[in-house]
């Protein structure tokens, strides 16, 4: 699969290096033309794309969208990454991304209060 991933920050650094890792074809978007970068960006493995390196990988993933078949396609992304099923969590419609996004603030806190980045929610119930 032809990959375009926005960003060369560690997000888009460790998600364009496991799908090139998995086999695709990755091309790295930037703010600026030439960015080094973006252009030597290298694997590193996460959370995201290691999700056993936390608890077994018995944590918590969302999506959520508007297009049925292309939460279908990250929901079989994030399979390949070693995510369990049973931890992708559909939130629904795109109007719910505004509460992943919230999850920064929360998730800056933590990692200030335990100079730690390597965390991740689970839901319990």
């Amino acid at each position: 699969m032809k990959v375009a991933v926005f960003g060369t920050g560690t997000v888009g650094d460790t998600i364009g290096s496991k799908l090139i890792e998995l086999g695709h074809t990755v091309m790295m978007g930037s703010r600026t033309r030439g960015n080094e970068k973006a252009k030597h960006f290298v694997a590193w493995c996460g959370i995201m794309v290691n999700p056993a390196m936390i608890n077994g990988g018995d944590h918590n993933v969302f999506v959520c969208g508007n297009d049925t078949s292309a939460k279908e396609e990250v929901t079989n992304i994030l399979t390949s990454f070693g995510w369990k099923d049973k931890n992708i969590l559909d939130l629904g419609d795109i109007t719910k991304a505004r509460g992943t996004e919230m999850y920064l603030p929360l998730w800056l806190s933590i990692y200030g209060a335990t100079s730690n980045g390597a965390f991740n929610i689970k839901l319990v119930s």
